[in-house]
């Protein structure tokens, strides 16, 4: 581990994410074999994104309000 911190172990470099990042569901239509973007979404705070994953912060995640 570098410097103690199994975070400097990541397998992709990181990029900062400014600003907010929305998210829509993507389900499989009822009608054809396609995918549909659904109108609903979400935004969260963007942490960081690499090739493998996206970081988000989500708030408090007891609190349904």
């Amino acid at each position: 581990m570098e410097n103690g911190n199994p975070l400097n172990q990541r397998q992709h470099h990181r990029a900062k994410l400014n600003g907010s990042v929305t998210l829509h569901p993507v389900l499989p239509s009822k009608l054809s074999n396609t995918l549909e973007v659904h109108p609903v979404s979400s935004a969260f705070k963007g942490i960081d994104v690499s090739e493998g994953g996206l970081c988000l912060e989500l708030g408090d995640t007891n609190n349904p309000s």
